[in-house]
């Protein structure tokens, strides 16, 4: 089987919309102090054929992203420490634009006002909590890997 792997046959259900695995995985990291967040957001992308490296602070999420080249961070706003718009500032401020990630908000509640604080901090996009499969995979797909693979969403009954 080339391009996709076998998990292509596992595809997720959600709003009437099958999700499809990416034949080429994006290099993800994902930032939130809740373990309990942090675990339901890995099964999602574990459903979505990735992998993401973990990190539970903007502090630890700065050491990540010095140490390894990311596709995309999924950065939750508030936490202990460093908070995400702390640690977004200083990625974008300490990283060159050739390695620079999507940044992705990950926070609930968020008003209009929030979205363009979060907009002109750094951060390319917004997902609202609790994170939705459907949402996810959309988010992705936009920011999709350096390498041209991409994420699907392909109509149960196309």
């Amino acid at each position: 089987m080339t391009g996709f792997t076998a998990a292509a046959g596992l595809a997720t259900r959600d709003g009437g919309l099958t999700v499809a695995t990416v034949p080429t995985r994006l290099r993800l990291l994902l930032v939130d102090d809740d373990e309990i967040n942090r675990d339901i957001v890995l099964l999602m992308l574990d459903r979505l054929d990735q992998h993401a490296d973990a990190a539970g602070n903007g502090i630890e999420a700065l050491a990540a992203v010095r140490s390894m080249q990311y596709d995309v961070v999924l950065m939750d706003i508030h936490m202990p420490g460093m908070d995400g718009l702390e640690a977004t500032c200083r990625i974008r401020s300490e990283l060159s634009e050739t390695v620079q990630p999507a940044i992705i908000a990950m926070t609930a509640n968020v008003t209009v006002e929030d979205h363009v604080v979060f907009l002109r901090t750094g951060m390319d996009d917004v997902l609202s909590k609790p994170v939705r499969m459907r949402e996810l995979a959309a988010v992705l797909e936009n920011r999709g890997p350096r390498d041209g693979g991409a994420i699907g969403l392909v109509p149960d009954n196309p």
